[in-house]
Formats: C-alpha cells, structure tokens, sequence
C-alpha cells in the first residue's frame, strides 16, 4: 500500500523523536515526492489527508 510506504519511510528515514505534526506533514510530502514525482495522485492525496486532519 503506497500511503503505508510513504508513512512508513517518513518515520523511519526523516523525522526524529522531537518531531512534530507539522514535520510529519512535509516529511510525508517529501517522501511522496520523491517516490512518485511532484504534483501526482499520491502527493496530493498525501496533502488532502493532512488537509483533513488540519495538519498545516
């Protein structure tokens, strides 16, 4: 499941353990990013997700 992934990697590769909600919003982003290219379906459905639980 490619939201998994993308949690998943952010966690493990870019946040630390005083990360907060906002870093975990654009770690996401910067993971989804990379792996599926900027502005497609799995970025943005990473930002609505944060969108909903207004995570900015």
């Amino acid at each position: 499941d490619k939201m998994f992934d993308i949690f998943y990697y952010a966690n493990t590769d870019e946040l630390n353990m005083t990360s907060n909600f906002k870093e975990l919003r654009s770690a996401c982003i910067r993971v989804a990013t990379n792996k599926y290219g900027a502005n497609t379906a799995e970025v943005q459905a990473v930002q609505k997700a944060f969108d909903a639980a207004k995570i900015k």
